[in-house]
């Protein structure tokens, strides 16, 4: 039993090392690492896969920095929201905050304010921002400049 077992163990191993892929370059495909997978510079170029459907590095994460020039920056979207604001006349705008999809932006009133006037002129103010900046959860706090 002995012999039977050593003979069939030593067959495998004598068939496993002659079952090699024998070409022209080695051991292994050049296209291959050792492990038999492809190197990332053998893909087409070319083609463009129905995954990636013409994005750029820069659309897929809002992180990355934007080299094609198409995507609005934050700094935009703040010039934006100040020019907005101080188009109306009677407002001037102070600190624009992003933290996300979230904007916190405070306006200054001349005059003096009743509670109900600010919260009046704070709603007007949110009307006026989400047609000018759609897409984020704006938060406006009107002060009032009593000088």
């Amino acid at each position: 039993m002995k012999k039977l077992y050593s003979f069939f163990c030593l067959s495998f191993l004598l068939l496993a090392g002659c079952a090699q892929n024998e070409n022209a370059d080695g051991w292994f495909d050049n296209n291959q690492d050792v492990s038999g997978k492809d190197f990332i510079q053998n893909k087409n170029v070319g083609f463009e896969d129905d995954y990636s459907m013409g994005r750029t590095m820069s659309d897929q994460n809002p992180n990355f920095p934007d080299f094609d020039g198409n995507r609005m920056d934050q700094q935009e979207y703040v010039d934006k929201i100040r020019t907005v604001i101080n188009d109306t006349g009677k407002y001037e705008a102070d600190a624009v905050w992003f933290n996300g999809n979230h904007v916190w932006v405070t306006a200054v009133k001349k005059g003096e304010l009743s509670r109900r006037d600010r919260i009046n002129a704070e709603a007007e103010l949110h009307k006026i921002l989400m047609k000018a900046v759609p897409g984020f959860d704006l938060e406006v706090k009107v002060e009032e400049d009593r000088s």
